[in-house]
């Protein structure tokens, strides 16, 4: 049996802003029914500590992921696209080896701005990081309980001086005696070396990531917002040329505001105020008038309702209301006084599907009619949906528009004669 390659040299770990070299090709292997290729050295970052993969290039061929043997070392391999056709370079061959730069360039902002930010927060409010995930759009820490929205404010206004003043980062490999010359936030490595990374005079934590030399190169750090758990509080943030990206897309919401409202940038929230306050005066009235002309709908459905074993039964497809206005409308029509008893079966369209309202007068006297929740229930499921209620009022959903007809038919047949 042959032995294993060699483990791959980390050339990420010891120089971040490598982006190109050359390597010998010591396996070639298959997972999963994907080719990789394991090399001597490497500067691609395998996915691992929240941080994802690098992309690029081996030669001709399109690197689409990257795993690691293990996060103490050993192999790297390097799953690649053969085109048709094509063919992966034999065992022994050098290969030129290109990291995507922009891809590495974000991930190094993302991460760097992580540590900055982490330690931010425990100085600010010492609140510990307790996970980190690098997304492809914002990336996430999730914070011990208690944040507030003047914790993030010191947080991030400490994490970007440490950016703006530039500090120096450097890397440390270190045996497990050693540890105790370094005031660690957070040590999760173990074996023979570990390997710190120090933003010098502010933090230093255990990680295998890819880093800048200098804060700087971090560029801004923002905090999107936070959502809160019982367990932990999940910060969303963005850094660099995303943090520029999320400025710029912001810009542009609110200047198309500024325009729509015809008023200054600064005046947008003022006048976004004033038209939700008039929005709620609008839909108070409208939900008025809506109640009178229900009315109004109520008496010319019942007028040209059919009778059926003694009972007007209102059967209609409504265009143009809402599930709640029809619900309106057949609480109106139970509700008449007037005998003869009424059974109402509304139903109205609802994008692709369809929505039913059924109700009755006097639920609880007339033991001939069905109950409107068990009645909705059968219908429903009959065309693919489902819903519920009462013996007196009940709605539901089915998957089609176009079966509201015969729904509401099959409801109305339900119905003793």
């Amino acid at each position: 049996m042959d032995a294993p390659a060699p483990a791959t040299e980390r050339l990420d770990r010891t120089d971040p802003h490598l982006l190109e070299f050359d390597a010998r090709v010591v396996e070639v292997a298959e997972r999963d029914g994907r080719r990789a290729l394991v090399l001597d050295r490497s500067a691609f970052y395998p996915t691992g500590g929240g941080q994802p993969f690098d992309t690029g290039r081996i030669g001709e061929l399109a690197v689409v992921d990257v795993v690691a043997e293990s996060d103490e070392g050993g192999r790297v391999f390097h799953f690649v696209e053969v085109p048709a056709g094509g063919a992966l370079p034999a065992v022994g061959a050098t290969v030129h080896g290109k990291v995507d730069a922009a891809r590495r360039r974000d991930h190094l902002q993302q991460h760097t701005g992580q540590h900055i930010l982490s330690q931010a927060f425990v100085v600010a409010a010492q609140l510990e990081t307790k996970s980190f995930h690098l997304g492809a759009e914002t990336s996430t820490i999730d914070v011990d309980p208690g944040t507030t929205d003047a914790v993030v404010a010191r947080a991030v206004a400490l994490a970007n001086d440490v950016v703006f003043s530039d500090r120096e980062l450097r890397v440390h490999e270190v045996g497990a005696d050693e540890l105790a010359r370094f005031n660690v936030r957070r040590q999760t490595f173990h074996g023979a070396r570990i390997r710190l990374v120090e933003v010098v005079g502010f933090d230093v934590s255990t990680c295998g990531g890819t880093h800048a030399r200098r804060a700087g190169e971090v560029g801004l750090i923002v905090v999107k917002g936070v959502e809160k758990s019982k367990a932990h509080h999940r910060v969303e943030f963005v850094c660099g040329g995303r943090a520029l990206r999320e400025y710029e897309r912001g810009r542009r919401i609110l200047g198309d505001a500024a325009r729509r409202l015809s008023t200054a940038d600064d005046q947008v929230a003022i006048q976004v105020a004033k038209l939700s306050e008039q929005g709620v005066a609008l839909r108070k009235r409208v939900k008025q008038l809506f109640e009178i002309a229900a009315d109004v709908q109520a008496r010319e459905l019942l007028a040209a309702a059919a009778a059926l074993g003694g009972r007007r039964v209102v059967v209609a497809k409504l265009a143009d209301l809402s599930l709640e206005e029809a619900q309106v409308l057949a609480r109106k029509l139970a509700a008449t006084a007037d005998a003869p008893p009424v059974v109402a079966l509304l139903g109205i369209a609802d994008g692709e599907g369809g929505k039913l309202v059924f109700a009755r007068s006097g639920a609880a006297g007339d033991a001939a009619l069905p109950a409107m929740g068990a009645l909705v229930k059968a219908i429903t499921e009959r065309f693919g949906g489902r819903g519920g209620g009462s013996p007196g009022s009940a709605q539901g959903a089915i998957a089609k528009a176009s079966d509201l007809d015969a729904a509401l038919a099959a409801a109305r047949d339900t119905l003793p004669a």
